[in-house]
């Protein structure tokens, strides 16, 4: 799978992304491409994967290659959140994963913003869904029902 967003992500893995935004955590938008996918369109192409599927054979389920300022912008305006209107520079980057990578060291645990998840954030990850739709039926829904679902998940459930 790709990026996945969408309700019911109790851990704030992938979906912390929207939660950040939200809540003005976000300095500018990086220089990187992603692949964003309702993870409701994983769950269903998994099903179709193991029903449908060539053995051996790989299937990349996503959804939409957007860039972070895309879906930031699509982020802040279903949530009503401040948008995010500048980028962010190589070297707020670099300065941001040291402080996430010093972060884990000294205190143990995973940082949201380390020097890997950084690298990530300025790469161009574009990926195609094309050989699951065609050989499994996958479905690919619009992205910004999974950003409105997990939102509204998101109050509901006092995170936000």
């Amino acid at each position: 799978p790709c990026f996945m967003l969408g309700p019911y992500d109790t851990k704030l893995s992938s979906c912390r992304l929207i939660v950040d935004v939200v809540r003005g955590r976000i300095p500018g938008y990086p220089p990187g491409i992603l692949n964003f996918v309702d993870v409701r369109d994983v769950a269903r192409g998994m099903v179709l994967a193991a029903q449908r599927g060539r053995r051996g054979e790989r299937y990349i389920l996503g959804g939409v290659n957007l860039d972070y300022r895309e879906i930031f912008a699509r982020i802040s305006a279903i949530t009503g959140s401040k948008p995010i209107d500048r980028p962010m520079s190589a070297w707020l980057g670099r300065l941001v994963a040291m402080i996430g990578d010093l972060k884990e060291n000294l205190l143990g645990g995973e940082s949201l913003l380390n020097s890997t998840g950084v690298a990530m954030t300025f790469a161009q990850c574009r990926y195609s869904s094309v050989k699951a739709v065609d050989e499994l039926g996958y479905q690919i829904s619009d992205i910004d029902g999974a950003i409105r679902d997990a939102y509204d998940w998101f109050v509901r459930n006092n995170y936000l």
